[in-house]
């Protein structure tokens, strides 16, 4: 065991054990406006439509600025690349950090959402933690819970499952100071896959380019039938890097 991985594994275990968090208090957009001056024409323009076709009015005074521009990105991302769910079993958003993309999330599935978040504790400058946080964003959606712990312990099964930037390379992992023993990129895979009901929908979005070629090869060698979505929609991509997407679709029991 390396020295960095010997201090991630002492402060995830400092960090699991001290659970108490501050108030999940922040900041809210509390208007559109602000956001859309800062936009360009066409991200507007983009804004606007899906604004049309979903009710969110509630996002302003539910997320950040910051928040509030990565709901409508990842919106757009599952506008994209899945059929809306208007109405189909229960969902799972795997890594869910502090839950601030359940807007976007509920939106496209208004369903019950499970979210489920392995560093759950993790704090933030005013000391309150991701947990504390991704409850207080299930409390806006009914039937949406927050769960602080590996994935591996959710023993329910789901008619669509979603999973952002999962870790299929070590350095990000060490990066985001998690110890090593939990880096099994395919066994986790296997894991996911094996919680879709029949039929079900897995929607995974990976990081550059690097990690989607890690994580196209992941689902080969599990056998697992998918398409590839290619580049995602950047059009109101906040972020730097492009994001790629894979769907895997387990058929109907026959």
């Amino acid at each position: 065991m390396d020295l960095t991985d010997f201090v991630n594994r002492m402060g995830y275990g400092v960090r699991s054990r001290l659970r108490v968090s501050a108030p999940a208090w922040k900041r809210t957009a509390r208007r559109w406006e602000p956001l859309l001056a800062r936009l360009a024409p066409a991200a507007a323009a983009r804004v606007q439509q899906l604004r049309d076709e979903y009710d969110l009015e509630a996002w302003p005074r539910l997320s950040t600025p910051r928040e509030l521009h990565e709901n409508l990105f990842w919106l757009d991302v599952l506008t994209s690349a899945l059929p809306r769910a208007r109405s189909c079993g229960p969902a799972l958003d795997v890594g869910s950090k502090n839950g601030s993309y359940l807007p976007a999330l509920h939106a496209h599935a208004p369903v019950p959402w499970d979210l489920v978040e392995l560093d759950a504790h993790r704090r933030y400058a005013d000391l309150s933690t991701r947990r504390a946080h991704g409850e207080s964003m299930c409390r806006a959606f009914a039937g949406c819970r927050y769960h602080a712990t590996s994935v591996t312990q959710l023993e329910g099964t789901y008619a669509l499952i979603t999973w952002f930037l999962p870790f299929v390379r070590l350095p990000p992992l060490v990066a985001w100071g998690l110890p090593t023993r939990f880096f099994a990129p395919q066994a986790l895979l296997a894991h996911v896959a094996s919680r879709l009901q029949a039929p079900g929908t897995l929607f995974i979005v990976n990081q550059g380019e690097k990690e989607a070629e890690e994580q196209h090869a992941l689902l080969s060698r599990l056998g697992l039938p998918f398409r590839s979505v290619s580049e995602v929609p950047r059009t109101l991509s906040p972020f730097v890097a492009p994001r790629f997407g894979f769907v895997v679709e387990k058929p109907a029991a026959r």
